[in-house]
């Protein structure tokens, strides 16, 4: 859990803003959707020779799971809830990660990170939530750029 950078369509918005702009693109509706019954297991939770579904984890229902769509664009996503991003998308790594420094964007709770640790971070891809090093309890965002 922690911080990701998804490459997103451009043209991508995931709040109801600017729909003059935006042209045909459509707003995204959501990540992961109302839980729907487990066809994997008929609802009953049970996998095969009735030991625990790993679909539904025994719940016997699932969460469909919607990707945003696939771009040319950079954006940094949370995923410490459902997952929701952080960020417009952005055309370049430096323009996103300039925008995370400049806005004061969560890399952990209230702490932030500087353009050069976001900037790693994109490089790397993800960072978890958090990290202990030497004793020092840092943000994910600042322990990947060491």
């Amino acid at each position: 859990m922690g911080r990701n950078v998804k490459r997103i369509d451009l043209k991508f918005d995931w709040f109801e803003t600017h729909k003059e702009q935006r042209g045909d693109s459509k707003t995204w509706f959501g990540y992961i959707l109302d839980a729907i019954p487990c066809q994997a297991c008929n609802s009953s939770g049970n996998g095969t020779m009735g030991k625990y579904c790993p679909v539904c984890e025994g719940e016997g229902k699932a969460y469909p799971r919607i990707e945003p769509p696939q771009g040319e664009g950079w954006q940094m996503w949370e995923d410490t809830s459902e997952g929701s991003p952080i960020s417009p998308v952005f055309k370049t790594p430096e323009n996103l990660a300039r925008w995370l420094a400049d806005n004061g964007a969560s890399a952990m709770g209230s702490q932030t990170a500087t353009y050069e640790q976001w900037l790693k971070m994109i490089g790397v891809g993800s960072s978890p939530s958090g990290a202990i090093i030497g004793g020092k309890i840092m943000t994910g965002v600042e322990a990947v750029g060491l």
